[in-house]
């Protein structure tokens, strides 16, 4: 399956409940999820789950595996990444593609539109387990 690069937040508002969309949360800051994130988003703390803690750079391919299936993330998802600027979710998004998950887009515009648009953020942590999905 093809998917865009970015997806609108018009999209992911209509799509995100979806079984095979997984909305993804990459912060810097994991208060911010906790704060409020989009219904049905998984939360990745990016200092945490996408650092290496011995090399700079790219997340080797195991960690990185695992990290996706704590989260209910595999093959068959199609993950949307979302930050408040992007960032950070645009980082993890070079994750996904260079160990061949081509269903992975961001959504334009990440948290600041999304919220300037008056769309819903909820506190509730979303419970996804390994193999959930």
């Amino acid at each position: 399956m093809s998917v865009d690069a970015l997806v609108t937040t018009g999209w992911v508002a209509e799509h995100h409940h979806h079984p095979e969309v997984v909305v993804a949360e990459v912060d810097e800051d994991p208060t911010t999820y906790q704060r409020g994130h989009i219904p049905g988003a998984v939360g990745f703390d990016w200092t945490v789950d996408f650092h290496d803690p011995f090399q700079r750079g790219i997340l080797r391919r195991e960690p990185f595996e695992r990290l996706m299936d704590a989260r209910g993330i595999d093959n068959h998802s199609h993950v949307v990444l979302y930050g408040d600027n992007n960032w950070f979710a645009a980082y993890v998004y070079w994750h996904f593609k260079i160990y061949g998950h081509d269903t992975v887009s961001l959504m334009d515009g990440g948290r600041k539109l999304w919220r300037l648009q008056g769309r819903t953020l909820t506190a509730e942590q979303t419970p996804h387990q390994a193999g959930q999905r």
